[in-house]
C-alpha cells in the first residue's frame, strides 16, 4: 500500500468533530480522494450545493457513489447537474420568498426559487405537516371502471403527517450575510425536512457552508462529513456545533 504524505496527513486531520460531525477544512477536490483513508469508505447522501457557477467544473468521479444525490441549482446551470448525473428522480422547488429575491439580468424576472434535483434512493414523503384530522375519506381514484375511470373510488386514511409538496416555502431567513450565516444559507427546517425525507445514515457535504446540514443531520441522529475551503465558514460552523452539544 502507499503511505500518506504529509502534505495528506494534514489534510485529513479534521477542523472539527464530535460523535456526529467532522469538518475537514480545503478544496473537497483535494480532500475526497483522502477519505477512504480516514476511514470514510461509503455514504448514503450525496448533498451538493456549492456555487451555482461552478457546477460546470466538477465531473462525477470527483464524487463517491452513493444511495442518493440531492443538489441544490438554478436553471442557469441546472443542466451541468444533467449531463453529470443524468435525469433526476424528483426535482422540487425552494421558494425563498420575495424578500430574498435575485437580481440577475434586466430582461427576465427576479429570482426567487432554486431548483433540488434527487437522484436515487428516499424514504416515504411522509414528513410534512402533522394531520390533526384523521377522519378516512372517499376520493376519486385513477382506477376506476370503464373508459372514463371516473366512477372508481378509494378510501384513503390520513397518516401521522402529510406527504410534503413539490414546492417548499421556507423563507430565507437565516441565511444572509448580516447575521453571519452565509450568503446562500439554507433554512435549517428546510434542510431537516428534506433529510428526513431522504432518511440517510451517513452524509457527504463538500461545499458546506456555514454547516445546516451539519446542524440539521445531528438533530436527526444522522452522521455528516462535511468540507470548507473557507476559513471563516468553517469557524461559524464549529461555533453553530459547540453551542448545539450539552455538558455531559
Amino acid at each position: 500500500f502507499l503511505l500518506a504524505s504529509s502534505e495528506d496527513l494534514r489534510l485529513m486531520l479534521p477542523f472539527y468533530s464530535d460523535n456526529d460531525c467532522i469538518i475537514y477544512e480545503g478544496d473537497c477536490m483535494s480532500i475526497i480522494p483522502l477519505l477512504p483513508t480516514g476511514g470514510f469508505e461509503s455514504f448514503d447522501l450525496l448533498f451538493l450545493d456549492p456555487p451555482f457557477q461552478i457546477y460546470k467544473d466538477l465531473e462525477k468521479e470527483l464524487f463517491p457513489v452513493t444511495k442518493t444525490v440531492v443538489a441544490f441549482s438554478n436553471a442557469a446551470n441546472v443542466h451541468y447537474l444533467y449531463e453529470m448525473f443524468g435525469k433526476p428522480r424528483f426535482e422540487l422547488i425552494w421558494k425563498m420568498g420575495n424578500g430574498n429575491a435575485r437580481w440577475t439580468t434586466h430582461y427576465g424576472p427576479l429570482t426567487v426559487h432554486e431548483n433540488i434535483l434527487v437522484w436515487g434512493e428516499t424514504g416515504e414523503a411522509y414528513v410534512g405537516e402533522y394531520n390533526t384530522d384523521f377522519t378516512p375519506r372517499k376520493l376519486r381514484s385513477n382506477i376506476g371502471s370503464g373508459d372514463d375511470r371516473l366512477d372508481g373510488f378509494k378510501i384513503y386514511t390520513p397518516r401521522e403527517r402529510k406527504l410534503i409538496y413539490s414546492v417548499l416555502d421556507f423563507p430565507q431567513d437565516g441565511g444572509n450575510a448580516s447575521n453571519g450565516m452565509g450568503r446562500m444559507g439554507k433554512p435549517l427546517k428546510l434542510m431537516e425536512l428534506l433529510l428526513e425525507w431522504i432518511n440517510p445514515e451517513t452524509i457527504l457535504d463538500p461545499f458546506m457552508g456555514s454547516g445546516t446540514t451539519l446542524e440539521a443531520g445531528r438533530n436527526l441522529k444522522m452522521h455528516t462529513i462535511a468540507i470548507e475551503k473557507e476559513l471563516e465558514y468553517c469557524e461559524i460552523a464549529k461555533q453553530r456545533l459547540a453551542q448545539q452539544r450539552l455538558p455531559i
